[in-house]
Parts: C-alpha cells; structure tokens; sequence
C-alpha cells in the first residue's frame, strides 16, 4: 500500500529546479548545483511513492473512516507563523489539510484554506501566486470535485513557477516536511480509537516507513540550517520508532507513532489537541 492524503508534493518538485532561500547560499557554486540536483531526485523519490488522489479516495471509500475536522490546522493558527520556516513548513500543513477537506467534498471550509494558503504564500515573498480568480475559482466549483483538485494543482503550478525564477529550495523542502508530516498526522488521528477495524489505514501507516527515509533524506541536505537541523532531529526520533516495526504495525506500535507525530507536529504547528 502506498501513503496517505499527500496530494500537494507533485506541485512541489519542479521546486528543486531551483535552489536556496535568503537564509541559504547567495553564490551557486558546482557544490551548490549538485545539491540541488540531488534534492530534486530525492524529491522525485518521494513523489513517486504517494497515491493519486483517485487512488486515496478508493480506500477512503473501503474504510469506515469519517470525515472531520477537528484534526486540522485552525486557519487563525496562520497568525502565529512569523518566520519564514515556520510559514513555509505551515503552507505545508495547510495545503496538506486542503487536498484532505477536498477529498471529502467539503469545498466550502476548502475556500477558506486556499485563502490561507494564500495568506502564507503572500508572507513568503510568493506575492499573487494564488490570486482572487483562483480562489473564486474554486468556490465556483464546490460542486465538481475533480474541477477542485484541478484548481488546487494550478494553485501550486503557481508557487513552482514564482520559485523557478527564484533561489528558494530550502523553503521547498520545508513545504514539502509540512505535508509530508500532516499526511502522517490526519491518517494517525482518523484511525484514532479504531486501531482493529481501519487495516487498510493501518498498513498505510506502516508503509510510511519508506517515504520517511526519503524525506530525512532530503532534509539532510540541509542539516547546516539550523532550524532545519532542528525539524531534522525531530524527526529522526519518529525514525526510531518506524525503525524497530516488524512486519506489520501493532497497537502498541501504532500508539508510539501517534504520539510522536503529534509532538513532531506540535512543535512546528505551536497547537495541540
């Protein structure tokens, strides 16, 4: 089985064509090119990991799993985000909660995350990447879920055109880092107390493991950053625990996950449930 309500990182591997942000290397040297290069790969690598969105609402639809959203992101969290990791790692977030509310045809409360998306964008320096037409754009199409994710994908081709232009790869892999861990997180807390009746769930969880590895890859790349180094240790704790799994995720197993990936994303998100 592959991994779970990850839609957002095809969007964000054209990302890595380019490279560092303002924190990062002004000057590209051969060093500084095959870093990149490597990043894009490890990027591809997670990518070609993840599911379609048709592929994610097929097990949706064979699992009892209920749709809610008391799992997500607040949109007035966006307020407390003021420096560029953390808005970076938190427009992860965000775009990972909106494909999720998509999948589930709930456009309406999908507007006001696009709009939040947008907000962070905007304080990124990615000004008018995702403008009004966009954002009306989708509110017009509630009703037609493929037209949603369609909108969704032109909102990032966007963001991966405005950073092409740009040197900005270190908030890529940040973008990416947020996704990645509320793809994790929104599958852990929809299992919640039902360890035994969502298998399918539970195994993608499992099936984490792979992608992980790709992604503290990638993070490693940027270990010298120190907030990067910060998330990278963070998760390498999750690791450990992906780590010592048998064969198959057990309860017990699957409690330390969710308990960990809850710390992982409270220390970025600053909110916990």
């Amino acid at each position: 089985m592959k991994h779970f309500l990850i839609f957002i990182i095809p969007a964000f591997l054209f990302i890595f064509q380019s490279c560092e942000t303002e924190d990062d290397i002004n000057a590209y040297s051969n060093d500084t090119i095959t870093k990149v290069e490597v990043a894009f790969e490890t990027a591809k690598q997670i990518f070609y990991s993840l599911p379609s969105p048709v592929e994610t609402a097929m097990v949706i639809e064979n699992t009892d799993v209920v749709f809610s959203d008391n799992f997500l992101l607040p949109i007035d969290a966006s307020d407390l985000y003021e420096t560029s990791y953390e808005q970076a790692v938190n427009l992860g977030v965000y775009s990972a909660d909106l494909s999720y509310l998509t999948m589930f045809g709930q456009q309406q409360l999908a507007v006001k995350y696009l709009a939040t998306c947008k907000k962070l964008s905007d304080e990124l320096g990615l000004l008018n990447v995702i403008n009004d037409s966009i954002i009306n754009s989708l509110h017009n199409n509630m009703m037609n879920k493929d037209q949603a994710l369609n909108i969704i994908s032109e909102q990032f081709m966007n963001i991966n055109s405005y950073l092409e232009e740009n040197s900005r790869s270190t908030t890529a892999t940040l973008i990416v880092f947020g996704g990645w861990v509320e793809g994790l997180y929104l599958s852990v807390m929809l299992v919640g107390d039902n360890f035994d009746e969502n298998t399918e769930l539970v195994q993608m969880i499992f099936d984490q493991k792979i992608s992980l590895e790709d992604l503290i890859s990638l993070l490693q790349l940027y270990k010298n950053d120190p907030q990067v180094k910060k998330y990278l240790n963070e998760t390498l704790e999750l690791k450990t625990i992906f780590d010592d799994l048998n064969n198959s995720l057990v309860q017990d197993d699957f409690d330390k996950i969710k308990s960990r990936v809850q710390i992982l994303r409270n220390s970025f998100t600053k909110i916990s449930f």
